[in-house]
């Protein structure tokens, strides 16, 4: 008698629905497959290795990116150059001499304005010439608008009439005195150039005086840096070791916090590094390199 009582089936507490509470064959979420499997010695399975890898590759996607967009502008665009290229022959054709006096003899007076031509001519010549010495600062970035100053002699008094080109893009003269002019470098691409001092057909040129050079990254733009570089650095070490140990099949639950955390890890690593350069244990000169 006692072996029919066994006999009889207890009902369960989930009415017949399984241990886990869900009527049998419905489909579990993500998160209930991640909290089902989810044990500090059992294996990842797919569904925690794509969330884990997901977020790797979003935050080094925005890294990149940042670090793309926070770099210093380097390259000139090429529409730009060909604006001031012909911004700067307009210039020169507006400030070329007129040519009509080559038909001087066929008007009335045409020696009257040939004498005047030749007495302005002959006070031209024996007026000063100008003599550009040497430019204050040498280099200056890509993006330009340095404020430069130009030392030499017979500069005149006044910034109307006076021109500056750098190669051939003209400069912004801001003040122009007997011995020294001041400007503002325009926009070049990378590399030396000449800087041309002109003014009422007078030229002097500072050959290879002054070069363009690309930025590098100084101050908290630095340190930023410094810091995304750290983090992305992380980034690819812990998708290496993802892929690796998934590959492998022995990828564990416990090792995940480790994966979420090497970004943040390699981040201070760099905010130590900053620190270190700020305090003057390593050299911090700039350059591109």
């Amino acid at each position: 008698m006692n072996d029919q009582n066994d006999a009889v089936p207890t009902s369960t507490s989930d009415g017949g629905q399984g241990g886990n509470g869900k009527p049998p064959g419905e489909k579990k979420g993500w998160f209930q497959h991640i909290r089902d499997d989810m044990h500090a010695n059992s294996l990842v399975g797919a569904v925690g290795i794509t969330f884990t890898a997901l977020f790797l590759i979003v935050l080094t996607v925005v890294l990149l990116y940042s670090i793309t967009k926070g770099w210093p502008e380097c390259d000139v665009p090429e529409e730009s150059e060909n604006r001031n290229a012909a911004t700067a022959s307009a210039g020169a054709n507006q400030n070329a001499p007129p040519v009509a006096n080559a038909n001087l003899s066929a008007t009335p007076g045409a020696n009257a304005n040939a004498a005047n031509a030749n007495s302005n001519a002959n006070a031209n010549a024996g007026a000063a010439r100008i003599d550009a010495d040497s430019i204050e600062p040498t280099s200056g970035p890509v993006p330009g608008k340095t404020l430069v100053t130009i030392k030499g002699k017979n500069f005149g008094s006044t910034a109307e009439g006076m021109v500056v080109k750098f190669g051939e893009i003209e400069a912004n003269v801001t003040n122009v005195g007997s011995e020294s002019i001041s400007a503002r470098t325009p926009r070049h691409s990378e590399g030396v150039v000449d800087v041309a001092v002109e003014r009422d057909g007078d030229r002097d040129v500072l050959t290879s005086a002054y070069t363009y050079t690309c930025p590098a990254p100084t101050g908290v733009s630095l340190f930023l840096m410094l810091n995304m570089a750290g983090a992305l650095g992380g980034c690819i070490h812990a998708l290496r070791s993802l892929y690796w140990y998934a590959g492998q099949r022995e990828l564990k639950w416990s090792w995940l916090p480790m994966y979420f955390a090497l970004p943040f890890i390699g981040s201070a690593m760099a905010t130590i590094f900053s620190l270190l350069i700020v305090a003057g244990f390593v050299d911090s000169a700039t350059g591109r390199s």
